[in-house]
């Protein structure tokens, strides 16, 4: 097999008619040894001994649904026995150079699981990506991080929670993120509007339609009498709307790395911060 640039591990190898099988230990069995396999298991055992990654916490072919579709992840790591995913691991070939086409492939499964970080690897690159879904914004690691390390970062990612300071319904939902001792970035919607780009992330991960984000009980939504406009504007204009005057974006809002909560209703504040 190929000269990986990774540790070299004792892994289990053994013939089957004329074809070899590795011993996947996060699946408990042998399988159809290939090259993608062979950097699968090659770098797991590399997150596990040099990384301190749990065995526990990671799983091989994680079934998901993509566009109505049945997929599969090559490596999913977990941030908690509860089974809350953190790390989406892809694998290449060796032979197969990493390209933005193939982070793409990563990128879509990430579209159903939202985690925080992304890793690929060919078994002589390896890159790995954390995504803030609070801006929607990435960034690459220098190298792949230990695992204390990730679910440190991850916990340090606090909420944010963005609310109008004269708003009761604001004053209400920060009462109840004091009283569950909750720490959040807060920031006042009439000082730091939400961009356009903002709005259209936060849109899309709350998969509300884009007229729940309007303050339709505020004085400028109804002094420029946008109830009898909204219907005939395009999601652009709407969008330029939103981001042209805080006021007119319903609040508080409430963006984490896996949801948005429009509006302050604690059941669904608590479910959500639960997870």
């Amino acid at each position: 097999m190929f000269k990986l640039n990774l540790p070299q591990y004792p892994l289990k190898i053994q013939p089957k008619g004329s074809k070899y099988q590795i011993w996947d230990q996060l699946r408990g069995k042998f399988v159809a040894l290939t090259p993608e396999e062979w950097v699968r298991q090659n770098f797991t055992a590399f997150l596990i001994h040099e990384r301190g990654f749990p065995q526990t916490l990671m799983n091989n072919e994680i079934p998901v649904e993509l566009n109505g579709m049945q997929k599969r992840c090559d490596t999913l790591v977990w941030s908690n026995p509860e089974h809350r995913p953190m790390v989406i691991i892809e694998y290449k070939s060796p032979k197969v150079k990493i390209t933005q086409e193939t982070f793409d492939q990563i990128v879509r499964y990430n579209i159903t699981l939202k985690v925080p970080y992304l890793i690929i690897s060919n078994g002589l690159q390896h890159y790995c990506c954390e995504i803030d879904y609070r801006d929607n914004s990435y960034r690459y690691l220098k190298e792949i991080p230990n695992y204390k390390d990730l679910k440190l970062k991850k916990e340090s990612m606090k909420p944010l929670f963005i609310q109008y300071p004269k708003c009761g319904t604001c004053r209400k939902a920060a009462k109840f993120l004091n009283e569950q001792s909750i720490e959040v970035q807060s920031r006042d919607i009439t000082i730091d509007n939400p961009t356009k780009e903002e709005l259209r992330s936060w849109i899309e991960m709350s998969a509300l339609p884009i007229k729940k984000f309007f303050n339709t009980s505020g004085v400028i939504y109804k002094e420029m009498n946008l109830k009898d406009k909204i219907g005939n504007l395009t999601t652009e204009e709407l969008l330029d709307l939103l981001a042209s005057d805080g006021k007119l974006v319903k609040r508080p809002l409430l963006i984490q790395d896996n949801s948005v909560k429009v509006g302050f209703k604690e059941e669904e504040w608590l479910e959500a911060l639960s997870k």
